[in-house]
């Protein structure tokens, strides 16, 4: 076919539709052929090669993370014009400050996706794993309950898989710490519920926490005689360990029930003055004490 200048058109190879025209719309990459031939039938030709520009993506990171941390990532594209870099999935991405960079806090593959100004594409992937997490654990020797005076010991059982574990933290609850993988033997000055907590830390950083509560307790024993002699032994009733009940309240009764002694905030203080050997009865009524809380006993008063 022949234009209106008596040129005719021939591309190689066709494309449908536009091979008699002197420009032609291609999508694919390639060589294109044209020959052109004039009224006279002389003839010229030409090639042109389509190269197809694809993007490139660049990523700085490393795939493996503790669970409670995040994978900081430095992200670079290039093209033969400015391109822009977007994110089909954002969920668990963080993005910065800077336009390069995003943070990922957990594990999975995150396709990444560049586009340059020509509308060329390329597409590529993050893949984020956890390091093996530490398992935090110990058992207690009382168990959960001890009486005060008698050493606790607690002794690590915490575990991990395809890893060690290169640190221990122990909080004993009383204001008392101590690091090492233990048995740790520990002593309480004081009755109460404490609360044990241990922090394990595995060759890569990842931590776990563990923490249970051991109840100190303290128990008074009844006392059935005393001696007000003043030598210093048995000579007044005197509760060992009632010095951590102050919400307490003795009453003393004689051997036909009358009462003789009554007292709040019993301090240990009674020595029977003025009262003859014989049989006596106390009520003691001590709040907080397990399993009982009203003590009862007949003592012996012996000069």
């Amino acid at each position: 076919p022949a234009d209106t200048m008596g040129y005719t058109y021939n591309w190689s190879p066709v494309v449908e539709g536009q091979n008699d025209t002197m420009a032609i719309v291609v999508q694919n990459p390639g060589t294109y052929n044209l020959t052109v031939t004039d009224s006279n039938g002389c003839v010229s030709t030409a090639s042109f090669v389509l190269e197809q520009v694809t993007p490139t993506i660049q990523f700085n990171y490393f795939p493996l993370i503790c669970r409670e941390d995040t994978a900081d990532i430095k992200i670079s594209g290039s093209s033969t014009t400015p391109v822009s870099i977007s994110f089909p999935n954002p969920a668990n991405i963080i993005t910065t400050n800077l336009i390069d960079s995003i943070r990922i806090h957990k594990n999975g593959v995150y396709p990444v996706l560049v586009t340059d100004q020509n509308g060329c594409t390329a597409t590529s992937n993050i893949s984020i794993n956890y390091y093996p997490k530490p398992l935090a654990n110990f058992y207690d020797i009382p168990d959960s309950v001890s009486e005060l005076g008698i050493p606790v010991y607690f002794a690590n059982s915490s575990t991990i898989t395809g890893g060690t574990i290169t640190g221990y933290e122990w909080s004993f609850g009383d204001g008392t710490y101590a690091t090492g993988v233990g048995p740790q033997i520990h002593d309480y000055a004081v009755p109460g519920d404490y609360s044990i907590q241990l922090i394990v830390t595995s060759n890569k950083g990842c931590k776990d926490t563990v923490a249970s509560n051991h109840l100190v307790e303290v128990h008074l024993p009844l006392v059935n005689i005393i001696t007000p002699n003043e030598d210093a032994i048995n000579n007044r009733l005197e509760f060992r360990n009632l010095q951590f009940f102050s919400e307490n309240k003795i009453s003393i009764f004689n051997r036909w029930g009358k009462k003789i002694y009554e007292k709040d905030n019993y301090d240990n203080s009674w020595n029977g003055d003025g009262h003859e050997a014989g049989t006596y009865y106390y009520i003691l009524e001590v709040k907080g004490h397990r399993p009982e809380s009203v003590l009862t006993s007949f003592f012996q008063i012996i000069k």
